[in-house]
């Protein structure tokens, strides 16, 4: 599995959680960073390297956000990858599948009808 690279905005917003040592990081701990689209590198952070990250706000100041990075899970492209690669190698092809049948029986045109 990889991690993103230290000097990316991703790898910035990972080093800070992890310096945490699984503690809450506030909104305006990130923001110092100077990285404009905080969310977009969260959601990168979640689903293409896998890890996660917990979100919230103090209890009656919703304006006060937090992370906390909490473990790591497999990604959502290696799972998507490996089923992908089951696929193509499993012995029954698509082009070989029957297709299934429909509500209304045979509905292919009747031939042998003449005007």
């Amino acid at each position: 599995m990889t991690r993103p690279p230290s000097n990316s905005q991703a790898g910035k917003i990972l080093k800070l959680l992890e310096d945490a040592g699984g503690g809450k990081v506030s909104l305006p701990a990130i923001l110092n960073l100077r990285i404009s689209q905080y969310s977009a590198r969260i959601h990168d952070l979640r689903h293409r390297f896998g890890f996660v990250i917990q979100n919230g706000a103090e209890e009656g100041h919703p304006d006060r956000t937090w992370f906390k990075l909490v473990g790591r899970n497999y990604p959502a492209t290696d799972r998507l990858t490996r089923e992908m690669n089951e696929a193509i190698h499993r012995d029954d092809s698509l082009e070989a599948r029957r297709p299934p049948a429909t509500l209304f029986g045979d509905i292919s045109p009747d031939r042998s009808y003449r005007e």
